[in-house]
């Protein structure tokens, strides 16, 4: 799959996994999430990769946390859905 907010790397059964949003210092919208889901779904099914890396592009941080810019015009069934995206792919990455 074609990722436009991460990086995903596989090489010697290492998966890397980069943010790759540098000039919102890699806010986490609801695209990162879904693909940052998508990814360690990969990486779960893959018996080949045993060490996963998650980092961020850019010189100034690895992530500024959920990207706030996204989140201002949503309303409370909007909010409850990024939340819900949110969950998901957090315990993806906690399960892979």
């Amino acid at each position: 799959m074609t990722y436009k907010t991460i990086l995903f790397q596989k090489a010697d059964g290492i998966a890397t996994v980069t943010l790759n949003r540098p000039d919102s210092l890699n806010a986490l919208n609801s695209d990162v999430y879904n693909e940052l889901y998508d990814a360690f779904e990969a990486i779960e099914h893959d018996d080949a990769v045993r060490v996963v890396i998650l980092t961020g592009s850019g010189e100034k941080a690895f992530a500024a946390g959920s990207d706030v810019v996204e989140m201002q015009n949503m309303n409370t069934l909007e909010i409850q859905k990024f939340v819900a995206t949110i969950r998901k792919a957090s315990k993806k990455i906690l399960i892979a």
